[in-house]
């Protein structure tokens, strides 16, 4: 009897334990949900975001900062490794890219002002430029694989960005 009141006893305090934990792990990561299920593709936006926003709070202005810092990585990449040797679409995409990169800093210095509109606005420009390399890499023949991924992860968090604006507009 003594023996299974304390394997009861175990069970029921881990069972405690996991319901105190869960919840706030999910609650940190809800508002990443909501943000990404507003972009054109949740699961990625997800995959890239849950490791950038695993020590902030989860509030849609570190989420924008998150994804504003991972898509100026995203946009380095591109321009610099390429993951191949072929110089024709990276010298493409270099002018989009350097645009872009401009526009995130500018997307940036709005954001840490409290300009979340004019945040939007300006990551629909930084995203039309990852729009116009993306188009520039579907002429190309051969496989761009790595630069059209690192294109696409760009225009997700570039996305992101403009939902958490549009959040964080409409709070104010």
């Amino acid at each position: 009897m003594a023996a299974s009141f304390g394997g009861y006893s175990i069970l029921l305090s881990l069972a405690l334990v996991s319901m105190l934990i869960a919840p706030s792990s999910a609650g940190r990561n809800a508002n990443l949900r909501q943000v990404c299920s507003r972009t054109h593709d949740r699961s990625r936006c997800m995959r890239l975001l849950v490791p950038e926003t695993r020590y902030s709070d989860g509030d849609a202005r570190s989420i924008a900062e998150a994804a504003i810092n991972l898509a100026y990585r995203k946009a380095r990449e591109i321009t610099s490794s390429g993951g191949d040797d072929s110089a024709a679409w990276r010298f493409s995409c270099t002018r989009n890219y350097g645009k872009a990169i401009r526009g995130l800093d500018r997307s940036r210095r709005l954001l840490n002002d409290g300009d979340y509109r004019r945040v939007a606005r300006q990551v629909d420009e930084t995203m039309e430029e990852a729009r116009r390399c993306r188009r520039r890499l579907d002429g190309f023949s051969g496989d761009y694989d790595f630069a059209k991924r690192r294109n696409k992860e760009f225009e997700v968090l570039c996305s992101a960005v403009k939902v958490c604006a549009k959040i964080l507009s409409s709070d104010n």
